[in-house]
């Protein structure tokens, strides 16, 4: 092995090691480039093909390339007293990015690995941060994969599915997401297989210093398709010893997720919600089981279940551990069915939303859960006017869909049981479709 020390001592500014305009710096077999407390800076080539460029001291350096990508075969960085690097232009590396000690500021940059790069040691105390903004790029081609971890970037997935080549891009920034305090984790990370998953895994490794001030006991898994709108996927398992978190079952993997805290809970428990016809108007009942500190309920209307307006309030209990009965009429329906949900608000005017019911007028069919929330097994019941073949889709609040069942229903009242005792805790919806168009679709709460 070759090792070619760059250094320079006794100098009281800050030093450089400059391959200018028109010089090239070749270096082959097993050579080792020590760059000791030196800014490396590239207007002309660096050839390191099969070296490794091996950064050291203990001061702070930085990589500038002239164009749009430095290359590197492999690359380590070892600097002590709390020192690190810090990149001024993109850099891509075909092998391995040892992480032996210190940090790497990504600095609004990107690191691509390809689909031969990865990432070696990151640690607590050493590995990428950047929390203005930069990101990690890889990908692998995946054939029914158990736990890969494309370039070793923190996050595992698993699927009995062909996936074809999967990118997945780490970035560094924190989003701002409502339900968690307004911030998430520093890390997020895009996913993009060329084929759906089946039974699909996907487990996220995190470090303590990018938690952002979120406790590990409170994180939960949340999606995005614009950084603006989250939700929470909830999760399946946890470790925070590991600092592992893992959500199972899903049937699409394509997304970008994040961590953040779970959303605060208000202790109002549901017990039943219903949305019927009554021959010129829609009554909504429910039920609460237990309240604490409520304060109202404010009835809501949607056509398309993003945009939702307030029609009514009814006031809550306030402190109530026996049944509670409620209702509301809805006298104003001008349109043949629409979306119905309940946001409970407390004394501290945080709130909370119930499950999604639709009702309306004409609608030919009566289409319920119950019970709901449900913690094993809940009954669909579908009352129908007419006999006919129908198909119940189940999909998760991020719009993936977890099952379909064709389902024959005749005329008069019809049920179904569904076991929900697999899925994780949170939010999903039951759609209910006949003929391929008319859809109904009822929220369901998994406890």
């Amino acid at each position: 092995m070759l090792a070619l020390l760059v250094t320079v001592a006794g100098i009281a500014v800050k030093a450089q090691l400059n391959i200018t305009g028109g010089t090239h710096l070749v270096t082959s077999g097993n050579a080792h480039v020590v760059v000791n407390d030196l800014d490396l800076i590239v207007p002309g080539t660096l050839d390191a093909t099969g070296s490794v460029v091996h950064f050291s001291g203990s001061g702070d350096n930085s990589i500038t390339g002239a164009g749009s990508q430095l290359t590197f075969n492999s690359l380590a960085i070892n600097k002590s007293m709390g020192g690190k690097l810090v990149l001024k232009s993109d850099v891509m590396v075909q092998d391995t990015l040892h992480f032996i000690s210190g940090m790497i500021e990504l600095n609004q940059q990107s690191v691509n690995l390809g689909n031969t790069g990865t990432l070696a040691g990151e640690s607590e105390t050493s590995h990428f941060t950047g929390q203005n903004g930069g990101v990690i790029l890889a990908n692998a081609i995946l054939n029914a994969p158990n736990a890969a971890n494309i370039g070793n970037l923190g996050v595992t997935i698993t699927s009995s599915q062909n996936l074809g080549t999967v990118y997945v891009n780490r970035y560094h920034s924190s989003s701002n997401i409502p339900a968690s305090s307004g911030k998430s984790v520093l890390t997020r990370y895009d996913i993009n297989p060329g084929g759906p998953a089946i039974d699909g895994v996907l487990t996220f490794h995190y470090f303590d210093a990018d938690l952002n001030g979120i406790g590990k006991s409170h994180l939960t898994i949340y999606a995005t398709p614009d950084d603006v709108t989250f939700t929470d996927l909830h999760y399946s398992a946890k470790d925070t010893i590991l600092n592992t978190i893992t959500q199972k079952g899903l049937s699409n993997i394509t997304g970008t997720y994040t961590l953040g805290s779970q959303a605060i809970v208000l202790p109002v428990r549901f017990t039943d919600l219903t949305a019927r016809c009554k021959g010129k108007y829609i009554e909504l009942t429910w039920r609460t089981a237990a309240e604490q500190n409520s304060e109202r309920f404010d009835v809501q209307r949607s056509q398309d279940g993003r945009m939702w307006e307030t029609i009514g309030s009814v006031k809550a209990a306030g402190n109530s551990s026996s049944i509670m009965d409620y209702g509301y009429k809805d006298l104003t329906l001008n349109m043949p069915s629409a979306l119905y949900r309940l946001a409970q608000y407390d004394i501290d005017n945080r709130i909370s939303y119930s499950s999604i019911l639709e009702a309306g007028c004409a609608l030919s069919t009566e289409f319920r859960v119950m019970p709901n929330p449900v913690v094993e097994t809940a009954r669909v019941t579908i009352s129908g006017a007419s006999s006919g073949k129908g198909e119940l889709v189940l999909s998760n609040a991020a719009g993936w869909i977890l099952w379909r069942q064709a389902v024959t229903i005749n005329t008069g009242i019809n049920q179904y049981p569904i076991n929900t005792s697999a899925l994780a805790r949170g939010v999903y919806y039951l759609a209910l479709l006949r003929g391929g168009a008319s859809t109904q679709t009822i929220g369901i709460i998994k406890q």
